[in-house]
């Protein structure tokens, strides 16, 4: 197997990725494009999307950077695949874990609102590709594969995700010495993936009542008591953030000299928590008379100790 030069490669296809606001099929809430001519990225899309069903899950809740309300406000499905279309149609779309994924979310949301899948498009899976091209890996996730083949990732930004999806093909291209889609499908047997065109029944709408994650009622909170300033040594714990917000904050924190602790207890100094928080942790709180600072707030302390 060779190396294949993009400017030698004579191929058109879109990668494409989504998010959803729940496990419910057809729930999409972002999604993004990309498309790829001749070996090089030439256009790329990315827009919210108002889900079928107002649910948020646990996993949403702690990964993506925005909150169901934020998407309830966007496009519906119909409106953002009527811009997409006329540049969709007649593509190879190519997704990561397409079988498990896009089909069955893509699909749902299509006949969910009785639109057609194009006759002349078809798509494909980066994961079973990824399989075929480098057996000797142990996991092709879109993850590892982007770190095998150094690709820049923001993964579960759905545009991000797709550009990926199709840099791992322009890779599998030079890998197997080949110059099109066309000659990669049939090298590998490299087969798309059908959409499941299946309209979804949607649970009951829960317009009120309390936020889950992972089956625990997450709780509204005030402080029990004021911030007295930031010291170093000082212990935090994070609460109903997302990992990214975590992320943030942990990093932020370092510079403070301030330590990331996962127990809450009597040794704790305070926690930064989102809107709302666990109420075991909320408790403790209570208890040990802990101080507890929005996001907002911990960045207003972190950005006038760090200046100091």
């Amino acid at each position: 197997m060779k190396d294949v030069g993009a400017n030698r490669l004579n191929d058109c296809f879109v990668g494409i990725d989504l998010e959803w606001a729940s496990s419910v099929p057809g729930n999409i809430c972002e999604i993004g494009v990309v498309w790829f001519e001749n070996g090089k990225e030439v256009s790329s899309y990315k827009s919210l999307v108002r889900p079928i069903h107002r649910a948020w899950g646990s996993w949403q809740y702690l990964n993506l950077p925005y909150r169901l309300e934020d998407v309830l406000e966007a496009p519906t499905f119909p409106e953002v695949w009527e811009e997409l279309m006329p540049r969709l149609k007649g593509q190879m779309w190519v997704a990561h874990n397409a079988a498990s994924a896009e089909a069955i979310y893509l699909g749902s949301a299509l006949a969910y609102h009785g639109l057609a899948v194009p006759a002349d498009s078809a798509l494909y899976c980066s994961l079973s590709l990824s399989k075929r091209v480098w057996k000797e890996e142990v996991a092709h996730g879109l993850r590892r594969m982007s770190q095998k083949l150094n690709l820049p990732l923001n993964h579960h930004d759905p545009e991000s995700d797709a550009r990926a999806c199709g840099h791992i093909v322009l890779h599998a291209m030079g890998a197997s010495g080949v110059h099109s889609t066309m000659e990669l499908r049939d090298l590998l047997r490299w087969r798309p993936t059908s959409i499941k065109r299946i309209v979804p029944t949607l649970p009951e709408t829960v317009e009120s009542g309390p936020t889950m994650v992972f089956g625990m009622a997450l709780s509204p909170w005030e402080s029990p008591v004021p911030f007295q300033g930031i010291q170093p040594g000082q212990r935090m714990v994070l609460s109903g953030l997302s990992e990214a917000e975590k992320h943030g904050i942990r990093e932020q924190a370092k510079s403070l000299n301030v330590r990331h602790v996962s127990t809450l207890n009597a040794k704790t100094n305070f926690v930064v928590a989102g809107e709302l928080m666990g109420p075991k942790k909320l408790e403790r709180c209570r208890a040990f008379g802990i101080p507890i600072l929005t996001k907002r707030e911990w960045l207003e302390v972190w950005q006038k100790n760090a200046k100091s």
